[in-house]
């Protein structure tokens, strides 16, 4: 017989404190910096979206709950160069649509979508609903050995596979900047990607203790 401790459920996995409050003066002050960014409540609620994946991703295991903040930022980072967080942007190249800029497609290259699925191509609502957006692109991303050891910059490659011509959109300093400062008020006292050994030790974040 399995002795009492054994059939115990384990307790569950608890997501990453948040702070709300200090991340909506993060985007208050973002959006009264830069006013050409056109930062509106819409927008700050889609990234909260983002979060709230973020979070159930932790529950279920497949993010380490001292690595939302990581995973927050690279979410940032694409939605913000993708479509300035727009989840009804429609490339008129390609079947590119939604905040994260996903082709029908896009779900096929992550292992953690069924084969089902994966025969299946995506639907516009699909792509343009944020939460289903960002669980698509967490699915990708969390299938990248060592996600969490890259640059930002580097980590949104691995998901989007983007022209390598862009780089330079998703390694602009002051928008790595910007999201990592966003990422930080949200998952306070969490390291960032800009801590990694991947940057140089010019462009590493310091520590918040």
């Amino acid at each position: 017989m399995a002795s009492e401790a054994s059939t115990k459920s384990q307790p569950p996995v608890l997501p990453a404190e948040r702070d709300d409050t200090a991340y909506h003066s993060a985007w208050t002050d973002w959006a009264k910096r830069a006013p050409g960014q056109k930062l509106t409540a819409d927008k700050e609620r889609y990234t909260k979206i983002c979060a709230d994946v973020i979070d159930q991703f932790v529950r279920d295991g497949l993010i380490a709950r001292e690595n939302s903040r990581k995973a927050f930022e690279v979410l940032l980072l694409t939605a913000h160069r993708e479509s300035d967080f727009n989840p009804h942007a429609k490339n008129p190249r390609s079947t590119a649509t939604g905040m994260l800029q996903q082709i029908t497609t896009f779900h096929q290259r992550s292992r953690l979508n069924s084969a089902s699925a994966r025969n299946v191509l995506l639907t516009v609502e699909q792509r343009t609903d944020v939460a289903t957006a960002s669980t698509l692109f967490l699915r990708q991303l969390v299938c990248t050995k060592d996600w969490d050891k890259l640059k930002i910059c580097d980590a949104a490659y691995e998901v989007q596979k983007f022209h390598p011509a862009d780089m330079h959109r998703f390694d602009d300093p002051t928008i790595t900047r910007e999201v990592t400062c966003l990422a930080g008020a949200m998952y306070p006292k969490q390291a960032s990607m800009t801590h990694n050994e991947a940057y140089s030790p010019l462009e590493r974040a310091p520590r918040r203790t």
